[in-house]
């Protein structure tokens, strides 16, 4: 069955294991097969996937033997990894426009986001670049968060809300968190198309 698996940028598998993971290689799990416990784990969806990334590194992989399945995420004795890329610039790119386009709806309505916001949206893409440091990203995403707490219309403080998410998380976690939201669909599509590409690529 195929799926999506994301690792920490050691590219290791976690816990005490610490295997070196590659693509065209098997890695199977020793003992009793447990979902979230023991076992070669993965996600049918890439959505799915993010929610326990612990890291930016995305693999395609295909999971066999003694499968057990759960709402958003599979487990089996063997795990092959298919092919493996970087999905970091991606990421902040989709966390980046999402927020962006939150900010873009709310204008059109009159309500004009702070320009604090904007800044925390840049400021992001700085932080991915090596332009900024993290004690400056998190001076913006502070400055955004102020603002969210402000009494505003619902649909300001949502996207504020965005805003703070991709400032004060890490880019995987910052993704799951805005895809969980919704109102996304078209840049989800794109997102899945990019990190398919990059597989490909390597």
């Amino acid at each position: 069955m195929k799926a999506w698996h994301f690792l920490e940028t050691s590219r290791q598998l976690r816990w005490p294991d610490k295997r070196d993971v590659k693509p065209g290689c098997w890695y199977r799990a020793k003992g009793k097969i447990e979902l979230c416990k023991n076992g070669m784990h993965g996600s049918k969806k890439l959505s799915d996937a993010l929610s326990y990334a612990p890291g930016p590194i995305v693999c395609r992989v295909r999971i066999k033997g003694e499968i057990i399945s759960a709402r958003d995420k599979i487990v089996g004795r063997d795990r092959i990894v298919l092919g493996m890329a970087d999905a970091t610039s991606a990421l902040t790119h989709f966390t980046c426009v999402c927020a962006a386009n939150a900010l873009a709806a709310e204008a059109k309505t009159g309500r004009l986001p702070r320009l604090e916001l904007w800044d925390a949206i840049d400021a992001r893409r700085k932080y991915q670049l090596g332009k900024i440091d993290e004690a400056q990203l998190r001076e913006h995403c502070n400055r955004a968060e102020f603002i969210a707490n402000q009494p505003q219309h619902p649909s300001a403080v949502r996207a504020a809300r965005i805003v703070v998410t991709l400032a004060g998380f890490s880019v995987t976690l910052g993704a799951a968190v805005i895809i969980s939201q919704g109102g996304f669909d078209l840049e989800y599509r794109t997102l899945t198309k990019s990190i398919k590409q990059l597989i490909k690529q390597t």
